[in-house]
């Protein structure tokens, strides 16, 4: 679940504080543990993980841009995966990380942004602005506690290194967490710069990340 400009998108209503400008990227330092099939121990790897957007468009109240490795494509990789492409799609606030359809993406696009279609539940990634104690994507009547949601688990100080990133970066920096009996996601955020961290932990077969940003570049 994002990216996270110039100022006319930072401040737009539809994704205040989520650079998505054609052109941004972010780097972030990976450390990744997979188990490959018929294997009977998993196997680690750290690399640099560059995420980019291809392309940004917008009307009043969407904004749906095409990235390459986004930070949650990290999830169960392998050495074979090839670059990733997704899309980010923010309405009023609320952000969705989405898989692109078999068909024309140009069309899924604009149907996105005409509100055609809509993103589904289960790709909610989070809603701006977080609000510790917040829990999110999920119909709360549907069960008693707090999994199968994104909630808002805390907000820190943001580090001096990730404020020196990126002139817009704000002084909170937001955990926000994913927790399933099979897995569970933490995403780190910071409104004006975008996901600072990623982790993600399968709690079987081993498939580990640790995902931390390094490099901001606006366009």
């Amino acid at each position: 679940m994002i990216s996270f400009l110039l100022a006319a998108l930072t401040h737009h209503a539809a994704c205040a504080g989520l650079p998505l400008t054609q052109g941004a990227s972010w780097s972030y330092h990976a450390a990744v543990s997979w188990t490959p099939a018929g294997a009977t121990a998993p196997r680690d790897s750290v690399f640099t993980w560059v995420t980019t957007v291809i392309s940004a468009v917008r009307n009043d109240s969407v904004v749906v841009a095409a990235v390459r490795n986004w930070p949650m494509a990290l999830a169960w990789w392998e050495p074979s995966r090839q670059p990733v492409r997704s899309l980010i799609v923010c309405r009023a606030g609320q952000v969705y990380h989405v898989a692109p359809p078999a068909g024309p993406a140009d069309a899924y696009r604009d149907a996105l942004l005409l509100g055609a279609a809509t993103p589904d539940r289960a790709d909610f990634v989070l809603e701006l602005p977080l609000r510790v104690g917040a829990l999110l994507g999920r119909d709360l009547t549907s069960r008693a506690d707090a999994l199968y949601a994104w909630t808002v688990e805390s907000a820190a100080p943001v580090e001096p290194r990730l404020r020196a990133l990126a002139a817009t970066a704000a002084e909170s920096s937001y955990t926000v967490a994913r927790r399933t009996l099979s897995d569970h996601q933490l995403v780190d955020f910071v409104l004006g710069l975008g996901v600072t961290r990623y982790q993600y932990t399968h709690h079987g077969v081993e498939s580990a990340v640790d995902a931390v940003l390094i490099a901001y570049r606006a366009p």
